[in-house]
């Protein structure tokens, strides 16, 4: 209340008028409308109005600032508090707090108050436990790369006692949650991946922006043999959000199998005539696939005057695989295949650095860490037999399989999809089945 009488102080002396010719205009005694500036009385609705028409401002922005909400506004919060109130408070945010700042100092973590992890192996330990309760368990600035697939409220079957379909704004409200946490865990320059659907991205990224996070980018992994749906565009693609705290600390250059025909062999797409200059190592990891004429980069290779050229990185991956098919699966929701994974550890960490995953699954993340040399800590509340697995597999010597629209990679015996160059960058090669 105070704020309204303040702001009709402020209106009334920029016009220039007094209070008592205020008070005759909208029909009320000089002392009623002077309590009302000094915050002792309410004004009503009506008086409101009268006075926004004198002041010539809109009435809404006085009665907003006396508490009152317009009843199509007041209508909205009362169906739909919780998602009404996140909305509001992400969209101002910006004016009224500071971005994500650490608790502490120290470097550590601090996992005393998780249970005995189910799995360890001498880089990390798997935890059963609530995606919360794994990241309140670390100590700010402590963890390198987070990477979160949660689920996407499809009503999916992830086991007992595991809810994948909630009211929307539950849902919102519960992954403001671990987003903030995932961000307050990061090192200053630490990654954040969270993959899910585009309708989900779209808050995931108001929230991030508005807390301080550092956009970087939006990578497109493409949906295919996806089925039609009545009066919308059919889904191609799942969305991967890529934020730093700050500037990135790490970005490892990491390249992609130039495409070619599983039949002919032959390149599926058109360089340009600039075909014998692609780097012998293959294509930079891209987020977007563009004509070929607009994204040739001249650069020095290797100090020689030879000229390489290669295209700019692009958010269109088109080479990860559904993991549909149940040869390759572990378990009956649906899991990522392991050369995404390999892929997202390889650019945004070196070997060393501390991988989160708060929704560990079949331990994707974990493998591809454990492969990489990164140290891990993975949680999750569903079924860990199949993440432990797949660990115990990598400790055996044999690679995840994992199938492609190309044809079937990553067979154990064969080359491996990817391999760390000596400085810790990523060096993907093209892979052939046996």
């Amino acid at each position: 209340m105070p704020l309204v009488g303040a702001r009709i102080r402020e209106l009334r002396h920029a016009k220039g008028m007094g209070l008592k010719p205020l008070a005759r205009e909208v029909g009320v005694t000089h002392a009623h409308l002077s309590r009302v500036e000094r915050g002792e009385v309410q004004p009503s609705l009506d008086l409101l109005s009268r006075l926004a028409q004198a002041l010539h401002v809109e009435s809404e922005e006085l009665s907003l600032q006396a508490g009152s909400l317009p009843s199509d506004i007041a209508t909205i919060f009362a169906d739909h508090p919780r998602e009404a109130a996140m909305v509001v408070r992400e969209t101002f945010t910006p004016y009224a707090v500071t971005p994500v700042k650490s608790r502490e100092k120290s470097p550590k973590t601090e996992l005393s108050s998780l249970p005995k992890p189910v799995h360890r192996t001498a880089l990390g330990n798997l935890y059963r436990a609530d995606c919360l309760v794994l990241l309140r368990s670390l100590s700010s600035d402590s963890v390198d790369l987070v990477f979160a697939d949660p689920p996407f409220n499809l009503g999916k079957d992830y086991g007992r006692g595991i809810s994948d379909k909630r009211k929307d704004d539950d849902y919102l409200t519960w992954s403001r949650d671990w987003l903030l946490e995932s961000a307050r865990v990061l090192t200053p320059g630490g990654a954040l991946f969270v993959f899910n659907l585009p309708k989900w991205l779209i808050h995931y990224g108001a929230v991030l922006g508005y807390h301080g996070m550092q956009f970087r980018h939006w990578i497109a992994c493409r949906m295919p043999k996806s089925l039609p749906i009545p009066g919308r565009l059919s889904p191609a693609h799942y969305g991967l959000l890529y934020y730093t705290k700050g500037k990135p600390r790490v970005f490892n250059k990491v390249y992609t199998p130039v495409p070619a025909c599983r039949h002919c062999g032959g390149d599926i797409r058109d360089y340009g005539g600039h075909r014998k200059y692609l780097n012998a190592k293959g294509l930079n990891l891209m987020d977007v696939w563009d004509a070929p004429e607009d994204v040739w980069e001249d650069v020095e290779d290797g100090g020689t005057s030879k000229r390489t050229q290669w295209r700019e990185a692009d958010e269109i991956w088109d080479d990860i695989p559904p993991v549909r098919h149940s040869k390759y699966k572990l378990r009956n929701a649906n899991e990522l295949a392991p050369v995404m994974l390999e892929r997202v550890v390889a650019f945004a960490s070196n070997p060393g650095d501390l991988v989160v995953d708060p929704f560990a699954g079949t331990g994707t993340t974990l493998y591809a860490a454990e492969k990489l040399g990164r140290r891990w800590i993975g949680a999750d509340i569903g079924d860990l037999r199949p993440a432990t697995k797949r660990l115990e597999d990598l400790r055996a010597g044999e690679s995840a399989a994992w199938e492609s629209a190309r044809g079937a990679r990553g067979h154990a015996g064969n080359k491996t999809q990817l391999s760390l160059l000596a400085d810790g960058r990523a060096d993907y090669s093209a892979s052939k089945s046996g």
